[in-house]
């Protein structure tokens, strides 16, 4: 309900502002819309790839991945999620949740490895998720503990792109902190991530809905749409639109 909410909202305000504009350039808007909305029609199935093929990357992973080769070995593209966990902990429960959540989410375990020139991304199969566990002395402590975790970097060749760790304050209170890259991980996705583990946790795997591409999927249809004569025809009209921006800008 609050999608379609959201959703009617957002057409209100489109229309609003189309309203506004010459008969002119709401023609030429109105036409721009009309072709964005036919290319995602003619798209919306995206193809399911094989797991464990070479993939490339979306643009905002290769990103990411070059920015890691010119600076291996930091941390800045870390995305750690720290939470409070009061009450009972079952911490084999917590352990196999873990391990089911990288089993559902292919982005958590695949690899970015150079093929020549470019990278790709391969996914891995499932493997243990490797639950750290600390106890804390204080409230400071923690914070220490987690502070550390958060800062060890991955290494995007190798490494399960989701890491776990458990710091014990009390007996009936925890901070879980789990920790992954941003090519494997945003602030969307970080709410996908909890909602899943805690049905996992709950053992209420049936209310979550079978995934029908991954990302990876997502990537490879990326790149194709972008295509070289829809970059060349993109370049072009941004070309024509920034012409004079120098002149502006001076």
């Amino acid at each position: 309900m609050t999608d379609s909410i959201t959703r009617a909202s957002g057409e209100n305000t489109l229309q609003r502002q189309l309203e506004g504009l010459s008969a002119a350039k709401r023609a030429f808007v109105e036409q721009r819309l009309r072709e964005a909305r036919a290319r995602v029609a003619s798209a919306s199935a995206i193809p399911r790839g094989a797991e464990g093929e070479p993939a490339p990357l979306s643009f905002a992973q290769e990103l990411l991945w070059r920015l890691e080769r010119a600076a291996p070995g930091t941390s800045a593209y870390n995305v750690p999620r720290a939470m409070q966990v009061r009450g009972p902990l079952d911490v084999a429960r917590l352990q196999g949740a873990l391990e089911r959540l990288v089993e559902r989410h292919a982005i958590l375990r695949t690899v970015f490895v150079p093929d020549g020139d470019e990278p790709v991304q391969i996914v891995r199969p499932a493997r243990s998720v490797t639950l750290r566990e600390f106890h804390a002395e204080n409230a400071d402590d923690a914070h220490r503990i987690i502070r550390e975790q958060a800062m060890t970097p991955f290494d995007l060749a190798t490494d399960l792109l989701l890491r776990a760790t458990l710091v014990r304050v009390a007996p009936d209170e925890h901070v879980l902190l789990l920790l992954s890259h941003h090519i494997a991980s945003d602030g969307s996705s970080g709410g996908i991530m909890l909602r899943d583990l805690d049905a996992l946790y709950r053992g209420d795997e049936d209310a979550l809905a079978s995934l029908a591409i991954q990302y990876p999927d997502f990537a490879a249809w990326q790149r194709h749409q972008l295509s070289d004569a829809r970059v060349a025809e993109l370049l072009e009209y941004w070309r024509a639109k920034l012409a004079s921006a120098p002149a502006r800008l001076e």
